[in-house]
């Protein structure tokens, strides 16, 4: 989708991983670190992940989209070729409040 305010049309959900309790502690110098996500140990498909989308913890509001990769985007993975019924891993995750336009 264009921006996070877009809806999800034919993008094919190909995993769900879950924040901790605590998603991220304070900002530091206009940059989120977030603490440990939990893997998906079942993908929901097969596909390659381009970007994802944060949700708030009711599961339907539009929290943040962003950039996946396996090096320098602001989710970090162990493979961009998810494989359904595979296991996801999120090595990373951060999020530069002072040069986003996500609504953060």
């Amino acid at each position: 989708p264009a921006t996070a305010d877009t809806a999800i049309t034919t993008q094919v959900l190909l995993a769900e991983l879950t924040f901790s309790a605590t998603a991220a502690p304070a900002t530091s110098n206009g940059l989120i670190t977030f603490n440990a996500i939990g893997s998906d140990t079942s993908a929901n498909a097969t596909g390659t992940a381009s970007w994802f989308r944060c949700f708030a913890s009711n599961g339907t509001t539009v929290v943040m989209d962003g950039s996946v990769g396996t090096a320098t985007s602001n989710l970090v993975l162990n493979s961009t070729s998810i494989v359904s019924g595979g296991t996801v891993s999120v090595s990373a995750f951060t999020h530069d409040v002072l040069n986003s336009s996500s609504g953060l």
